[in-house]
C-alpha cells in the first residue's frame, strides 16, 4: 500500500508495480546489508583450496555444482554453522554434491552418516565408491551390531535407510564375568565398579550392546545418539529430508537423534515446501534449534508458527456446554477452532531460510543437459461418455449439497475421487455409497458402465507412444489408479495390441531397494517400449535415463510426487531431449486437478527461490487442501477464472526465472524484497 501524503488516502499497489517503483532502492539496501559468505567469482584462499580438492574427485562436478559444494562446506566448516539446507532441483546432482561436501571435512579421519530412503541406499554406496577416491570405508548399516564404536580411520561412510534408523531394539549389558563372578570390561579386563557408568573408565569401551532377541524398544538412531562419543559422526547428510517432516513420527524422531549425534548436518531436498508452513516447522526446529528457541518457539509450537508464517482460518462454532452442577440444559458458547490452509508468509524466507540455505536449479547446469519441454494434452470425451459424466456429476453434487446443509463433509472426498476416476473408468462405471449406511448397501448415485473398446485418452496415449517409438524413444507412463481402480491391465492390453512392448512396475514387483538394478536388467533383457507404473514408485532416486518421454496418463493431486517424478529422465547423463506430457479429459475433474497443481507449483517455486509476477499473491491465497479446492471448483466456487493454459503458462514462467542472486541485475527473487535489514552483519547467503 502507498499513502498519499496530501489526502491521507491509502492506495493499493500490486507486488509487480511495487518492485518496479521501489526496486532500485530496495536492491541497493539489500546490497549494502548482506555480506555473503560465498559468492561466485569472488573466491578467497579457502574457496580456492576447496575447488582444488573437488577437482581431485573421480567424478568431477560441474562449475555450478562445485560452487554449491563450496558454499555449503564453507558455511559448515569455516563459518561453523551446525546445519545447512541444500535445496537442489530434481536432477541437479544432490548425491554428487553431498559427497563433495564430505570430501571437504577438515579432518584426516572423519565419518559421514547418510540417512536416506531405503531405495537410495545402494545408489549412495555406488556413487561414493565411484566418486570419492579418499573413502576408506563405505558401509551400509542395517542393525545395531553394524555400528562400530570406534574412531574412524580415514574418511568413512555409514549409510542407513530412514526405515532402518527408526527400528527399535532392547539393550543388554555386555560384560565379562571372572572366576569370582565379578563384572569386568570385555575389552581390557578391568574389574568394574559403580563409577563405570555405561563405559569402562580404563579403555572407554561401551558396556552395553543390542539384544535383538528381546522386545525391540531402543532405536538404531537412539543407539547412535547414546554412544555418540564413540561413533564420532562428523557430518550427517539427511537426504530427501522433506520426508522426515513429521513431528511425532518415529522417522522424525530418528532424524532428531542423529542430528544431536552429529557435529554437522547437511539436509538435502528437491521439494522443501509442500504448501503449508507446518511442513517446515519440525524440520526447522530440529535443524536450527537455537534459532527457533531464540525466536520464542518450543518443540510443540507448530500452531503458533503456522499463525505467524502460514495461513490459518479461524472457524467459529456455537457449542452447548453443560456442567456437572446443572441438572438439565446447558449454556451456548462461541468456540473458536484454528485450521491451517495452504500458503506461507514471505517473511519465512529471511527469518529462517535465507541465512542457512543454498539453492541450485537445473537451469544452473542446463548447458550440460538436453532440452526439456512440457505439453498439455486435453482430450475430449465421447458424447456418450460426456452425458454419463455430467449426469453423474449433477447427481453427486446434489447429494453433496444436501449433506453439507447438515454439516456433513464426508462426501467431499467421494465427489473429487469419483469424478476424477469416472472418465478413465467409463467401462466399469462408478458408484458412491451413502456414508450413513453402516451396511454399505445404499447407493447415492451411480454411473452406468459403457461399452467403448478404446476410450479417447487411451487412443491419444497410443498415438503418442507410437510416434515416440518411430523416433527410437521409450516412454514412461505414469498413472494414479493402480490399486482399487487398477487401470494397468487395460492400458497394457491396448498398447500391446498395437505392437507396443510394455514393462509394468508395481509396488510388489521388486523390493524398494532393488528397483534400480531390476529396471536396468529388464531394459537390457526385455527392451520394452514403455514402462507403466505409479509415479510414487519412481519419484525419488530412480533414474529413468532410458525413457526420455514421460506421459502422465493421470496426474494425481500431489505436488511432491509430480515435481519429483517429472524430472526422473532429465538428469545428468541424459543425451536425448526430454518430453513430458500431462493428459486430462477436457471439462472434467482431471482438468481442474491439473490447473490446481499448476497453481500450487507456482507457489512452491516462490518458496524455493523462484518468483513469478503473481507468485507472492499465490502464496497468500491458499484455499484449503487439494481435495477441498477441487470440491469447490466442481461446485462452481473456483475463484481463479483463468484457463488451464493460462495457469500453466504462469507456472512455466516461474520455472524460467533465472535471476536468483541478490547481487544480480533483476528483482525477480523474493529474497531481494524480504531479506533486509540483517542484524548479524554476516549471513551465509550462498550466491
Amino acid at each position: 500500500m502507498v499513502a498519499d501524503t496530501e489526502t491521507n488516502d491509502i492506495e493499493t499497489m500490486s507486488m509487480k508495480d511495487f518492485l518496479n517503483y521501489y526496486g532500485g532502492s530496495i536492491k541497493e539496501k539489500v546490497r549494502s546489508s548482506l555480506i555473503p559468505v560465498f559468492q561466485k567469482g569472488q573466491t578467497d584462499d579457502w574457496d580456492k583450496s576447496a575447488l582444488k580438492k573437488q577437482a581431485c574427485l573421480a567424478r568431477k562436478p560441474f562449475a555450478a555444482q562445485a560452487a554449491t559444494v563450496c558454499a555449503v562446506a564453507k558455511g559448515l566448516f569455516k563459518e561453523d554453522r551446525k546445519s545447512v539446507i541444500l535445496v537442489g532441483e530434481m536432477g541437479s546432482g544432490k548425491t554428487l554434491m553431498g559427497i563433495g561436501v564430505s570430501s571437504l571435512i577438515p579432518k584426516a579421519n572423519s565419518r559421514v552418516l547418510i540417512l536416506c530412503p531405503s531405495h537410495l541406499v545402494k545408489k549412495w554406496a555406488r556413487e561414493i565408491r565411484e566418486t570419492d577416491r579418499g573413502a576408506t570405508k563405505v558401509e551400509i548399516i542395517t542393525k545395531i551390531s553394524d555400528v562400530a564404536l570406534t574412531s574412524p580411520q580415514g574418511r568413512e561412510y555409514w549409510i542407513v535407510s530412514k526405515e532402518k534408523a527408526k527400528l527399535h531394539y532392547q539393550e543388554r549389558k555386555s560384560v565379562w564375568m571372572n572366576r569370582r563372578h565379578v563384572e569386568c570390561c570385555p575389552d581390557c579386563g578391568k574389574i568394574l565398579d559403580e563409577d563405570d557408568k555405561g563405559k569402562c573408565r580404563a579403555c572407554g569401551s561401551s558396556l552395553y550392546c543390542a539384544d535383538g532377541s528381546k522386545f525391540r524398544r531402543f532405536s538404531l538412531a537412539e543407539y547412535i545418539r547414546k554412544h555418540k562419543k564413540f561413533c564420532q559422526i562428523d557430518l550427517l547428510i539427511a537426504d530427501e529430508v522433506h520426508e522426515l517432516k513429521g513431528g511425532d513420527t518415529s522417522q522424525g524422531q530418528a532424524l532428531h537423534s542423529l542430528i544431536v549425534s552429529s557435529k554437522k548436518c547437511l539436509a538435502m531436498t528437491g521439494t522443501l515446501m509442500g504448501g503449508y508452513a507446518s511442513n517446515l516447522y519440525h524440520l526447522l526446529f530440529r535443524l536450527f534449534t537455537r534459532k527457533m528457541i531464540n525466536a520464542g518457539y518450543k518443540h510443540n509450537s507448530s500452531v503458533e508458527f503456522s499463525s505467524h508464517y502460514g495461513m490459518v482460518e479461524i472457524i467459529e462454532e456455537v457449542t452447548t456446554v453443560t456442567t456437572r452442577t446443572a441438572s438439565i440444559g446447558g449454556k451456548d458458547r462461541l468456540m473458536k477452532k484454528t485450521k491451517e490452509k495452504p500458503g506461507i508468509s514471505p517473511l519465512l524466507l529471511p527469518h529462517f531460510l535465507l541465512e542457512d540455505s543454498v539453492y541450485i536449479w537445473i537451469s544452473d547446469i542446463s548447458d550440460q543437459l538436453p532440452a526439456y519441454s512440457e505439453h498439455i494434452e486435453l482430450v475430449d470425451m465421447t458424447e456418450e461418455q460426456k452425458d454419463v459424466y455430467m449426469d453423474f456429476q449433477d447427481d453427486l453434487s446434489f447429494a453433496v449439497k444436501n449433506a453439507m446443509s447438515r454439516h456433513d463433509h464426508r462426501l467431499l472426498g467421494a465427489l473429487v475421487n469419483s469424478l476424477y476416476a469416472l472418465p478413465d473408468g467409463a467401462r466399469r462405471g462408478e458408484s458412491v455409497l451413502d456414508p450413513n449406511d453402516k451396511e454399505k448397501m445404499t447407493v447415492l448415485c451411480s454411473a452406468v458402465p459403457l461399452d467403448i473398446p478404446a476410450l479417447p485418452k487411451e487412443e491419444r496415449l497410443r498415438e503418442i507412444v507410437l510416434d515416440e517409438k518411430l523416433n527410437g524413444r521409450k516412454c514412461a507412463i505414469f498413472l494414479e489408479h493402480t490399486g482399487t481402480r487398477d487401470l494397468i491391465p487395460e492400458l497394457t492390453e491396448r498398447l500391446e495390441n498395437s505392437g507396443i512392448k510394455t514393462l509394468v512396475l508395481r509396488s510388489d514387483t521388486v523390493a524398494t531397494q532393488g528397483r534400480e538394478e531390476w529396471l536396468q536388467k529388464m531394459v537390457k533383457d526385455e527392451n520394452p517400449d514403455v514402462l507403466i507404473c505409479n509415479p510414487n514408485l519412481v519419484k525419488t532416486g530412480l533414474d529413468l535415463l532410458d525413457f526420455p518421454t514421460i506421459v502422465y496418463f493421470q496426474t494425481g493431486m500431489s505436488i511432491y510426487t509430480m515435481r519429483q517424478s517429472s524430472r526422473r529422465s532429465w538428469r545428468i547423463g541424459q543425451k536425448k531431449p526430454i518430453k513430458v506430457y500431462f493428459m486430462a479429459y477436457r471439462q472434467t475433474a482431471q482438468e481442474r486437478a491439473l490447473k490446481l497443481i499448476a497453481t500450487k507449483l507456482e507457489t512452491s517455486n516462490a518458496v524455493e527461490g523462484k518468483l513469478a509476477a503473481d507468485g507472492l499473491s499465490a502464496m497468500s491465497s491458499g484455499d484449503g487442501s487439494m481435495v477441498l479446492a477441487m470440491a469447490r471448483s466442481i461446485m462452481g466456487e473456483d475463484k481463479d477464472k483463468r484457463s488451464l493454459n493460462a495457469v500453466w503458462n504462469g507456472y512455466q514462467s516461474s520455472e524460467q526465472v533465472k535471476d536468483r542472486g541478490l547481487f544480480d541485475s533483476g528483482l525477480d527473487n523474493a529474497f531481494k524484497v524480504f531479506s533486509t535489514p540483517v542484524q548479524t552483519g554476516k549471513v551465509s547467503l550462498f550466491q
